[in-house]
């Protein structure tokens, strides 16, 4: 193949996102579908280790649908999971919460996430047996509540 003289070659710059004084990381957003329910779910690059799961619900519980569509708002940055009723929460762990939640959404048990993910962050499955059940609990009550009756 030869190449043209002058093509235009377009490159993507991966630049931080500045917050007030705080730089974040670049990210991506992970989707999981149950049934007709979409999260979606903010993935830090290089954060390989095991971090202690843990989902904040931003907003108040009786009204949590975030209303604003301005990237602007004062909840934005702080927002790790979103799902498509606009329900919106901080996590800690982001990566780990998506490797609990994807394969959930494929039908597997707490024991198999747990096997999963202690083979992938080298953590004893016993250490975070319970962390997984805390966490898939928290999705079923708070976001599946409507796909699980």
């Amino acid at each position: 193949m030869s190449k043209k003289r002058g093509a235009i070659q377009s490159t993507k710059l991966l630049r931080p996102i500045v917050v007030g004084d705080f730089i974040l990381e670049n990210f991506t957003w992970r989707t999981v579908k149950f049934g007709k329910k979409l999260i979606k779910i903010k993935i830090l690059p290089f954060k390989m280790q095991y971090i202690k799961p843990k989902i904040i619900q931003i907003l108040d519980k009786s009204n949590p649908i975030f209303e604003s569509v301005s990237r602007r708002h004062i909840y934005r940055p702080y927002v790790d999971m979103w799902t498509s009723d606009n329900e919106i929460f901080h996590l800690v762990g982001s990566n780990v919460i998506y490797d609990i939640l994807k394969p959930l959404s494929l039908g597997k048990d707490s024991n198999q996430i747990a096997e999963e993910i202690s083979k992938k962050y080298k953590v004893e499955k016993e250490k975070i047996g319970e962390d997984i059940k805390e966490i898939i609990k928290f999705v079923k009550n708070n976001i599946l509540k409507e796909e699980l009756k």
